[in-house]
């Protein structure tokens, strides 16, 4: 245009500055306007973003939705994620029927586990009672003042296992077929041992003699006194044996010494009252 001006004898046009006017359009200034201003029709960059995202055409980012909130991708944008799927309702109420079945076999389970916990303690109750330790109730004076009535013991059944009677022991046993009494409900008897086998057994004014020795008896009261029918030797295998009560006691004295093979075992611990709970 400007060769074609000269030709015809125009005067050339002011010619535009086109690296110039490009210039603006890269910085996104076109028209006039004030120097550090944008232009209105002019597009705001995001501040670190895309460069080519903007304002008013922001560029879509995968996972992202409004409010800075990440979606799910597999979530039915048309009934949000507030229903469930009928396999996942199928699911639920599948797991809730296996929970309800669990309580019954739970329950089951604990009825089994306290049964056997019941059944042990009572077998193992059994043994201790049949070859170790059995309570025995006091039912008479006989033994008084040592053993009330009421008064409750327990009895070793294996002292004797390991060593031999000795005299002073509170011994249990079997009632004797010697002895008279007609009371059926007596089954055994808790009496002292006085006299050992081989041993001669006889009261001298009211005082126990054995072997012709005095005997020291701490257990009887003083002014308590011992009467027999005359001595007694005891034989092998066997103890006589009286009540501290010697004045209210059938023992040795009535229905002669005794077995010890009908010997229970040695009382050794008072359990009852618990006021007088004590090794005898």
């Amino acid at each position: 245009m400007l060769t074609r001006a000269i030709l015809e004898g125009e005067e050339p046009a002011e010619a535009t500055p086109v690296l110039e006017t490009a210039i603006d359009e890269v910085n996104g200034n076109t028209g006039d306007h004030s120097e550090g201003e944008p232009a209105s029709t002019g597009v705001l960059p995001v501040a670190g973003g895309d460069p080519f995202e903007t304002a008013t055409n922001p560029r879509p980012r995968a996972g992202s939705g409004e409010g800075g909130t990440v979606a799910d991708l597999s979530e039915d944008p048309e009934t949000g994620d507030d229903e469930q799927s009928d396999d996942e309702k199928g699911h639920d109420e599948q797991g809730d029927d296996e929970q309800g079945d669990d309580e019954p076999s739970s329950g089951l389970r604990n009825a089994i586990e306290w049964s056997a916990v019941i059944v042990g303690a009572l077998v193992v109750a059994l043994l201790i009672k049949t070859f170790l330790l059995q309570a025995f109730y006091i039912p008479s004076e006989s033994m008084e003042p040592t053993l009330e009535v009421g008064d409750r013991v327990l009895v070793n059944k294996l002292s004797y296992d390991f060593h031999d009677v000795n005299r002073g022991d509170l011994v249990v046993f079997h009632r004797p077929e010697t002895d008279p009494s007609d009371d059926e409900a007596i089954k055994d008897l808790i009496k002292r041992v006085v006299g050992l086998p081989g041993e001669t057994v006889e009261s001298v004014d009211g005082h126990v003699y054995i072997d012709g020795q005095p005997l020291e008896e701490p257990y009887v009261p003083d002014g308590v006194t011992t009467t027999m029918p005359g001595p007694v030797t005891v034989p092998e295998g066997q103890v006589f044996v009286m009540g501290d009560n010697r004045e209210n006691s059938s023992d040795s004295r009535v229905f002669g010494p005794i077995s010890q093979d009908l010997i229970i075992g040695r009382a050794f611990l008072r359990v009852w009252p618990l006021s007088q709970i004590g090794f005898l």
